[in-house]
């Protein structure tokens, strides 16, 4: 047998049990079954069909009938686009970070969902002095002969005003006219970008002669570049496996950030937050090291936000054999102003990229489950372009109005209009005498064990499982049998 393997219970569906969207007490049906071990091959292959780990319990919504049907999605890293909205939360944590000054925002942003910067300050300028369109002359002027109003020489033509006190030159507002004329907000921007690239240049670095040209647009790893080396604050990114030393030693730090985000921003009861190590510190998925993986291994891990010598955040992420799937943001509500949310999205859809880079089949980012009805989780259509998973026939599907248009219409839609396309590992029950199961600490075929342990039930809720992950899972996975 394989090092890979994955061990696992099947339980059946679960109906009727409280939802966790729309809060609704009998209305959501899936199926379930706990991992006790699995490979990052397998589960890979179960998230295409539409199944989510939760700790070491896996779940599949049954779309069909729950309430708030949840679709698989997941964002097409290498071809990814960059909204407005993401440019500015990118920027305002690059400000932030460079000026450690917190902007208020006008609501406050919870882990699913992208909170809008507000615009930036609107620079009033006073009246000046010197009655010309100074933008209009300094779009005119080479770079190098841009200069500051204030500095003009004694070789200018234009005389200078030399009184001053009482009899001091007015102008007709009433302004001092011997004081330096105030500066537009354009020239403000042309010195400060002067001043950036003559300390470039002194540094070594290229400057603006070496730069795309303007029309070449920014990507991603651009805007995120652009973190400050000597700001107010330092921003770090750890990533660490759920079994490093590092990762214990730290844990208390984690638990106390994520028992924060619970009461404060999903407003938890203090006593209902018991399942930290089940849902987040837990994971049934083998590390996996070789020569083709990334560095670190697959595997479950956690992305730790250091904001100096403090965790501010935390994003619990699988990585696995074509993709970076996103389990879970926690973080301190101080920093809301910042969209942790969309920012750790933007961050791991980065963190996939490079990835890529030395693991070409590694480029999707999955965003778990994406539920129409619920608007709170529709931030993640935003992260183009984005794919939905059919729940019928387990095609993806680009995400567009049409799709979308057909959500609103009805929760739930098989994305497929192809009435003749099928599950191209669909479960049949000739397929079931091949189930692999493990009884009494012996791997044997499901013909052999319903001879020992038969009955219509058992077939049934075996097939039911074979349905549910597939036939290609279903002779790799060992269905736990007692």
């Amino acid at each position: 047998m394989s090092d890979e393997y994955s061990i696992v219970m099947y339980h059946g569906e679960f109906n009727n049990s409280r939802c966790g969207y729309c809060k609704k007490t009998n209305t959501c049906n899936s199926h379930g079954m706990t991992a006790h071990i699995m490979s990052v091959k397998d589960y890979q292959d179960l998230m295409d069909r539409g199944w989510r780990r939760s700790g070491t319990f896996c779940y599949k919504p049954t779309n069909s009938t729950t309430c708030c049907p949840s679709y698989t999605i997941r964002c097409d890293a290498l071809n990814f686009k960059m909204s407005k909205s993401h440019k500015k939360i990118i920027k305002r944590m690059n400000k932030f970070l460079r000026d450690g000054v917190k902007e208020s925002v006008e609501r406050e942003c919870s882990q699913d969902e992208e909170c809008e910067m507000p615009s930036e300050p609107h620079l009033v300028q006073p009246a000046c002095t010197v009655q010309i369109d100074v933008n209009r002359i300094v779009n005119k002027l080479p770079r190098e002969t841009v200069m500051d109003p204030s500095e003009a020489s004694s070789s200018q033509e234009v005389p200078q005003a030399k009184e001053s006190g009482e009899n001091a030159m007015k102008s007709p507002s009433g302004q001092d006219t011997s004081k330096p004329p105030c500066k537009k907000a354009k020239l403000l921007r042309i010195e400060r970008k002067q001043a950036k690239m003559a300390q470039r240049a002194a540094e070594g670095l290229p400057t603006q002669n070496n730069k795309p040209l303007k029309n070449v647009e920014k990507s991603l790893e651009d805007f995120l570049s652009e973190q400050p080396i000597d700001g107010k604050h330092k921003l770090k990114i750890k990533l660490v496996c759920c079994t490093e030393r590092e990762f214990l030693s730290n844990l208390q730090l984690e638990y106390e950030l994520y028992q924060k985000y619970q009461t404060v921003v999903h407003r938890d009861p203090p006593e209902d937050i018991e399942e930290f190590q089940n849902f987040l510190q837990h994971s049934p998925l083998q590390l996996k090291i070789n020569n083709t993986s990334p560095a670190k291994g697959y595997g479950s891990f956690h992305q730790q936000y250091w904001l100096d010598d403090r965790l501010i955040a935390v994003g619990v992420i699988d990585i696995l054999p074509y993709c970076v799937s996103s389990v879970y943001l926690f973080y301190d509500p101080e920093f809301s102003f910042l969209s942790l949310g969309t920012y750790s999205s933007l961050r791991e859809i980065a963190f996939t990229r490079e990835l890529q880079k030395s693991c070409p089949d590694l480029k999707y980012y999955y965003m778990g489950f994406y539920i129409h009805s619920c608007p709170k989780m529709r931030y993640k259509g935003k992260l183009q372009p984005s794919h939905l998973l059919c729940s019928e026939v387990y095609s993806w599907h680009a995400i567009t109005e049409d799709l979308l248009k057909k959500l609103d219409r009805s929760k739930y839609s098989r994305f497929n209009e192809d009435t003749e396309a099928r599950d191209k590992d669909e479960f049949q029950p000739r397929h079931l005498e091949s189930v692999v199961c493990l009884y009494d600490k012996t791997i044997m075929y499901f013909e052999n064990y319903i001879n020992l342990h038969g009955g219509d039930e058992e077939r049934r809720l075996t097939f039911e499982y074979g349905r549910l992950v597939g036939r290609a899972c279903s002779r790799r996975i060992l269905l736990y049998k007692n």
